[in-house]
């Protein structure tokens, strides 16, 4: 992985005279004003110290000479420079948390929307955000290869064009065939200097860490939630909070999407407690901050006083539920507006969450930056660039939408590019729906070519949004090498899992539109907005001769039961959670053509004949309400057993035969009782006992710890007790009257 640059590679040093610099490269190259330069970057730098704010510079021209003028607006000294470079995301994210006098980033090769908003956070007040602009940007290989589908249209550069836009407005820009512009000078009041403790810089800050130590020391079951803007200390918050801890002697358990994300957290608590960071742990005498991934948090017993959850909106809120339900004492912190996933949702979606567990929670939102002083105009230009301040209509304005008086409406991307205050209704409620949902979403919103955009409006306010992608029609060849593993094209996900994962070799040449985002406005949910919205969909797949729809997501079991309410059936599911939110992928179809039914019509029954098996061999820990979910068939059918398996069953039920012994068609009956409709009538703890032990193949004490149950034979003796009027239904009259033959009792285990 490439590193950052800490100078320039064009320019002049700090030991050169001053005079007139030439760009190495052509001899056409623009002669620069170095004296100038110079005294043009002092003095913005003196103006934005008074203020304590960040200064913009737009540098639009050849490469070397922005490169060059970029290194004389600046002293070396606190200066980083970014290129374009294939990594440059991932060294995005080893910056979080850091800081820096003066940013330089490369955008001639690439222009990533995720970048921008990591970088832009680590500049300080006082300092200079340079932006190396060409002239004109064409098809860079970099940006065709992330945006641009194999085989589709090419993307356009519609956001590199709002990037320019925004910053002829908000920045100081220069340009090789223009003169310098006149240097401003300091006025206004000085930026007032944020009161400081030992470690805390505002007041925000210093509430923050009381409330974490609250948590940690206070009555259980009342988790605390951080939210706050970038640069308001919200990490140092959670470091200042774990270090006072430690040192107590107390196990702070944190976790987050990735551990760079809490590199600052780690940090501070160094500082304060005077211990070095080893790995993932930082220890002092009984008491330890560990890392731990959110997977890992889950899969595995965790001894912990307290648990600090960093980043919160960019982890599925069932992930949290779950973390919630395994510890006592929990803080919740995140960033409300950030590259990581904005999580503008984050505060109304997990508070309903807390209600649900009922959980009186902590709620502290960090304001004042520390930074950068308030009224910063880079952090509004990277707001107004990004979106991240989107904000879907109130809830007031739309409150009495009803599914039949809305519009579906099929999105021209260059006008909406045109039409901010739609843009931002729009992206605000994806946003505000989808913890995922990030600033690159944004750009492929706007320029990648395969995409399709379609609103829900009422009123001519957005209340839905969906976000699709044109998949499929590959040739023949191709087809066959993704089938046998040799190509990976991409912009194909939906197809390519489909063959490569269920054989569905003719799948890739069919065409398929995949949802890759769905959203509706939270004042209006469960009204069928949702499917009046996919409904819309479907007939515009239907008339653009689209074989099937389709999507694939985090499974849960509230997901998957809005996808089958609108017709398209689970006919795959991940073996492995994923590795930061924890959820098993699951791949949901509808095929809407001729040829896209005789393909897939029997994936879906091919799936639940193999799902048994692999949930007892390779699936064991997934969630029984997950499990039901996947399962459930519109249909009612009984299971195809023979006459002597049937017995077997009934001297399970009723006459207590042991469970080792009927295994095999005690799983049967579960698979057909799990798909009828009827299953849901029974109680959440009987439909959970069944999963688990027929399906999942749980041990009787494993059931006893997880559910109410004192003993293993109450627990057997209710498992066989739910089995009883399945069989007598499905087993006819004559296994009725072998039942009545057992004397009821309970089982004991064979």
């Amino acid at each position: 992985m490439k590193t950052p640059r800490l100078e320039p590679p064009i320019g002049r040093g700090e030991g050169e005279p001053p005079g007139g610099v030439q760009a190495s490269g052509a001899a056409s190259a623009p002669t620069l004003d170095a004296p100038g330069l110079h005294a043009l970057g002092e003095a913005l730098r003196a103006a934005a110290t008074r203020k304590q704010h960040r200064q913009a510079v737009a540098l639009i021209g050849p490469q070397a000479w922005g490169q060059a003028v970029a290194a004389l607006l600046t002293p070396s000294v606190g200066r980083r420079a970014f290129d374009s470079a294939e990594d440059l995301l991932s060294l995005a994210r080893a910056e979080l948390g850091t800081s820096t006098d003066h940013l330089i980033i490369d955008l001639h090769e690439d222009v990533n929307p995720n970048v921008l908003g990591a970088l832009s956070g680590t500049v300080r007040g006082g300092g200079l955000m340079i932006f190396l602009l060409p002239t004109r940007w064409g098809a860079q290989p970099t940006r065709v290869t992330r945006l641009a589908s194999s085989g589709g249209p090419p993307p356009t550069a519609r956001f590199p064009q709002r990037l320019r836009q925004m910053l002829t407005r908000a920045a100081l820009v220069l340009t090789p065939d223009a003169p310098l512009p006149e240097a401003p000078s300091p006025e206004g009041a000085l930026a007032p200097t944020p009161p400081i403790d030992a470690f805390c810089r505002t007041d925000d800050q210093m509430r923050a860490v009381a409330t974490l130590l609250k948590v940690a020391k206070g009555r259980k079951r009342r988790p605390a939630v951080l939210t706050s803007d970038r640069g308001r200390g919200k990490s140092s918050a959670l470091g200042i909070a774990a270090g006072y801890l430690v040192k107590k002697g107390q196990r702070v358990l944190l976790t987050a999407p990735h551990r760079a994300a809490v590199e600052p957290v780690f940090e501070r608590a160094a500082q304060l407690t005077g211990q070095p960071i080893e790995g993932n742990t930082l220890s002092m005498g009984a008491g330890a901050l560990r890392f731990v991934p959110p997977g890992q948090l889950l899969a595995e017993p965790h001894e912990a006083d307290v648990v600090f959850v960093d980043e919160a909106a960019a982890l599925p809120i069932p992930i949290l539920e779950r973390i919630l339900q395994r510890h006592a004492r929990v803080a919740f912190a995140t960033t409300v507006h950030g590259y990581e996933g904005t999580g503008r949702g984050f505060a109304l979606r997990f508070q309903e969450a807390l209600t649900r567990h009922g959980a009186g929670a902590r709620a502290v939102q960090l304001s004042a930056p520390i930074r950068w002083a308030e009224g910063d105009p880079l952090e509004r230009l990277m707001f107004d660039l990004l979106l991240l301040d989107a904000s879907a209509a109130e809830d007031e304005a739309v409150r009495a939408a009803e599914a039949e008086a809305c519009v579906v409406e099929r999105l021209d991307v260059a006008a909406l590019a045109e039409d901010e205050p739609k843009l931002r209704a729009l992206f605000g409620l994806l946003v505000m729906a989808h913890y995922r949902t990030s600033p690159a979403d944004l750009e492929r919103l706007l320029d990648a070519g395969h995409m399709e955009v379609f609103a829900l409006t009422w009123r001519g306010l957005v209340v839905g949004a969906a976000l699709l992608g044109r998949e499929g029609g590959l040739s023949e060849g191709l087809s066959a090498a993704i089938f046998e593993g040799r190509r990976r094209p991409r912009g194909h996900l939906l197809p390519e899992t489909l063959s490569a994962h269920l054989g569905l070799e003719q799948a890739p040449m069919q065409r398929a539109l995949r949802v890759i985002r769905v959203a509706i406005h939270p004042a209006v949910q469960a009204r069928g907005l949702g499917g009046r919205l996919l409904e819309g969909i479907t007939r515009f797949a239907e008339r653009a001769g689209i074989d099937y729809l389709g999507s694939v997501f985090g499974a849960t079991p509230q997901l998957l039961r809005f996808w089958t309410r609108q017709g398209l059936t689970p006919i795959r599911v991940g073996v492995q959670r994923g590795k930061s939110t924890g959820e098993r992928a699951v791949v949901v179809i509808k095929p809407l053509s001729a040829r896209a039914h005789a393909l897939l019509d029997g994936a879906r029954a091919r799936f639940l004949a193999g799902l048994p098996d692999a949930l007892t061999l390779v699936m064991p820990d997934m969630e029984p309400a997950l499990v039901e979910a996947l399962m459930r068939e519109p249909a009612d059918t009984p299971p195809a057993l023979d006459a002597a398996t049937w017995r077997d069953l009934v001297a399970c039920a009723f006459g207590g035969r042991g469970f080792a012994l009927t295994a095999w068609a005690t799983r049967a009956l579960v698979t057909a009782m799990a798909q009828s409709p009827e299953f849901a009538t029974l109680t959440p703890l009987t439909r959970r006992l069944l999963i688990r032990k027929a399906l999942l193949g749980h041990s009787w004490e494993a059931l006893v710890e997880a559910d109410d149950f004192e003993r293993p034979k109450e627990a057997m003796a209710a498992f066989n007790e739910a089995l009883r009027p399945w069989v007598l239904r499905w087993g006819g009259p004559e296994m009725a009257a072998l039942a009545a033959r057992f004397e009821p009792h309970q089982e004991v285990e064979g």
